[in-house]
């Protein structure tokens, strides 16, 4: 099995500034939860308009909320794989909310 590899620290501190680094340097994707809620909140989905609701009053997303977008990742993941990029060099970021509760 491959390595694996999680940033963690408060929101902030560079998780995402140094997972996107390390991904560069060493070809692999960077996925992030907050990267995933910002699309989210874009787009306009029932999922982004329930996590602006909450980012609005300036708290974390809670993680069942978070939760949520993994059926997102897991088809961004499938796509990673449909690529030839193996599970195990994905790099997830948890970004907002997850982890900190």
């Amino acid at each position: 099995m491959g390595r694996r590899l999680l940033i963690l620290g408060p929101p902030g501190a560079g998780k995402g500034t140094q997972a996107a680094v390390l991904c560069r340097a060493i070809g692999i994707p960077h996925v992030s939860t907050g990267e995933m809620l910002r699309d989210h909140v874009a787009r306009g989905t029932d999922l982004g308009r329930t996590a602006k609701a909450i980012m609005d009053t300036g708290a974390l997303v809670p993680d069942d909320v978070v939760l949520d977008i993994f059926d997102w990742l897991e088809a961004r993941i499938a796509a990673a794989v449909e690529a030839g990029i193996p599970t195990e060099r994905i790099i997830a970021d948890p970004g907002i909310g997850f982890g900190k509760t």
